[in-house]
């Protein structure tokens, strides 16, 4: 396989070249800003069944966000979707759920071209990756990830990844029964912020229960990331402890 094939543009980096919102006209930017958010609705099942006035408002919202190309708003949201993000799209689509989940789509970006980049600087000086050299941007996510929590005790934007990465290195629990405790508090936490959401935006009771329902019957994949992320500050917190540096382990 020759180097440009291994170097290959990821595709983060092809939607953050493609032409940006703030390229097209006004009446383009709502046309396509309304089909986002048309698409999005279908895809959570929701269809124009919730509420109107705050779909009208996200629709704005968007047509006057013009960082990103429409394509990377897709993409975005479909990782949200996906539970990689660590934001919780399930809930009622507004600006509030619209903004957090780009500012996570926007930093989750940022540390994926980092290794794209990295990898480009060493093909640049003729450089042969080795397995080391490719892992050597998820360490440094783990590790600084590990730095923030040490220093502000809380762990915030895209950490899904590291979690993934532990796991395979087998330095996070893999009992069934652990597993399942911390689900099921996941789950408890996961209903508790969409109901403090729904009252933050005044949702239905219905609304409410339908996603408290997804929460339950799995098909919402919030709980998912909040354990992974639950599982991350308890291991912190062991090395923390016992005065370890996770740099040590990788």
């Amino acid at each position: 396989m020759s180097n440009i094939e291994i170097y290959k543009k990821p595709e983060l980096m092809v939607l953050s070249e493609s032409k940006k919102l703030r390229n097209y006209d006004q009446t383009e930017r709502l046309t396509i800003s309304k089909k986002i958010i048309e698409n999005l609705l279908n895809k959570l099942g929701v269809g124009n069944k919730s509420n109107e006035q705050h779909h009208i408002a996200a629709i704005k919202f968007l047509s006057e966000n013009k960082e990103f190309a429409p394509e990377e708003f897709d993409k975005a949201f479909n990782l949200a979707i996906e539970g990689i993000l660590g934001v919780d799209i399930f809930q009622q689509v507004n600006c509030v759920v619209i903004g957090k989940v780009m500012v996570a789509y926007r930093n989750y970006r940022t540390e994926n071209l980092k290794s794209y980049k990295h990898k480009q600087q060493l093909l640049k000086a003729n450089i042969t990756m080795t397995k080391e050299e490719q892992e050597f941007s998820i360490i440094e996510g783990c590790d600084r990830l590990f730095r923030e929590y040490k220093f502000n005790k809380t762990i915030s934007g895209v950490y899904v990844h590291i979690y993934d990465h532990l796991f395979k290195k087998g330095l996070l629990p893999t009992d069934k029964l652990y597993k399942d405790l911390i689900y099921a508090k996941a789950q408890v936490l996961a209903i508790s912020e969409a109901k403090e959401i729904a009252r933050e935006n005044g949702e239905t009771k219905k609304t409410v229960d339908r996603v408290i329902k997804e929460i339950e019957d799995k098909v919402n994949l919030t709980p998912v990331s909040i354990a992974k992320r639950l599982v991350l500050e308890e291991y912190f917190d062991e090395l923390i402890k016992n005065n370890e540096n996770l740099i040590n382990k990788l």
